[in-house]
C-alpha cells in the first residue's frame, strides 16, 4: 500500500532535539514493536495487515506519546510499553470483529443515544451522543463495569479506524477525533457511573494520548 507524502509521518518537520529524543525512543522500541507486530500479523491475518501503515501509524503513535509525555524519554518509552501489554492483554486489536462484542454495542447504543455524523471541517471523525438521556438503570442492570469498559474500548478503536481510513482517502494523516456530549436533561443517578467514567479517562489518557 502506498503512502502519499502528505499522510507519511515526516521527522523533518521536529527540531533537531525533538528528532534525536523520537529516534532514540523509536530504536529503543525497535524489538519489542516487531514482536507486537509479529503478533497482529497472526491475529489479523496477511489481508488485514499493511506493512507500510502499520509503520506509519507507530511513528505516529510514538510522536503522539512523546508530545503527552513532554518529551520525555524514559516516560513515553514506559507508556508504549503499558500500552503495547494493554492491548495483548485485552484483546484490543480484535475488538472491532468480536460478535460478542458487536452485539453488546447494539445494545448500548440504545441506552445511550449516539452516532457517528461525518467529519469537521479539520477531517475529524465527529461523534456525537445524547449523554442527558442516558438510561443509567438499564445500564447497570444490563452490563457489567468490565462491560462497559470494553464497549468504550470498542468506541475508540472504531473512531480510530475511522480516522485511518479517511486518512487514506484524503492523502494527509488524520490524527484526532472529534465529539459533542448533550448533557440536557441528565439526572444525578449519573453518579452511579463516576467510576467506570474514572476508568475510561484513564484508558483515553494512557493508551490513546492526544487522539
Amino acid at each position: 500500500m502506498a503512502t502519499s507524502a502528505s499522510y507519511s509521518f515526516n521527522i523533518n518537520l521536529l527540531n533537531s532535539d525533538e528528532q534525536k529524543k523520537f529516534q532514540t525512543v523509536y530504536n529503543d522500541l525497535k524489538s519489542r514493536h516487531e514482536t507486537y507486530l509479529d503478533y497482529k500479523r497472526n491475529l489479523l491475518g496477511k489481508e488485514k495487515f499493511h506493512e507500510e501503515e502499520e509503520e506509519n501509524e507507530w511513528r505516529y503513535e510514538i510522536h503522539r506519546h512523546l508530545r503527552a509525555r513532554k518529551w520525555n524519554v524514559s516516560n513515553t518509552i514506559k507508556s508504549l510499553l503499558e500500552m503495547i501489554q494493554w492491548r495483548i492483554d485485552n484483546q484490543v486489536d480484535s475488538i472491532l470483529d468480536d460478535p460478542s462484542v458487536q452485539q453488546r454495542m447494539n445494545y448500548f447504543r440504545k441506552c445511550i443515544p449516539n452516532a457517528f455524523h461525518g467529519y469537521t471541517k479539520a477531517q475529524r471523525p465527529l461523534y456525537i451522543e445524547q449523554t442527558g438521556h442516558i438510561n443509567v438503570d438499564d445500564i447497570m442492570n444490563n452490563f457489567t463495569h468490565d462491560e462497559l469498559i470494553q464497549c468504550h474500548i470498542y468506541w475508540f478503536e472504531y473512531s480510530c479506524r475511522l480516522a485511518r481510513e479517511h486518512s487514506r482517502q484524503l492523502g494527509q494523516y488524520v490524527e484526532s477525533i472529534a465529539g459533542i456530549y448533550d448533557l440536557h436533561g441528565m439526572k444525578m443517578d449519573v453518579r452511579k457511573l463516576l467510576n467506570t467514567c474514572k476508568q475510561c479517562l484513564y484508558i483515553d489518557d494512557n493508551y490513546y494520548p492526544e487522539r
